[in-house]
């Protein structure tokens, strides 16, 4: 699962920075293509949790993420999907790795 939160991760960036800082505003298209790599990293996660009130709360919280990736989708909204996969999926991804860490490593 770290290669493949590595691997998300990496186009999540790419996708903010264009979004962001190059002002591309055609991203739907590569955030539909992360579909089923968001499905295996959190349905992975959820199988994973156990019955316990802060697995509860992150389960709660995955559900969520993937609630608004799926609104994002069907409405086609830029920015809700960027908010999205940055500070939701974004926080899922850092369950299995320390972005800082990764960061330091690439150097």
């Amino acid at each position: 699962m770290e290669e493949l939160a590595k691997k998300l991760l990496d186009r999540i960036n790419r996708l903010c920075i264009g979004f962001y800082y190059i002002n591309e505003n055609n991203i739907m298209k590569s955030a539909f293509e992360l579909r089923e790599d968001i499905e295996k990293l959190t349905g992975g996660l959820l199988v994973a949790l156990g019955a316990d009130e802060e697995s509860q709360q992150l389960r709660d919280y995955t559900l969520q993420v993937l609630s608004d990736y799926v609104e994002a989708a069907s409405q086609k909204d830029e920015v809700l999907m960027i908010d999205t996969l940055d500070y939701g999926l974004r926080e899922i991804i850092g369950l299995y790795i320390d972005e800082e860490d990764d960061a330091d490593h690439e150097r």
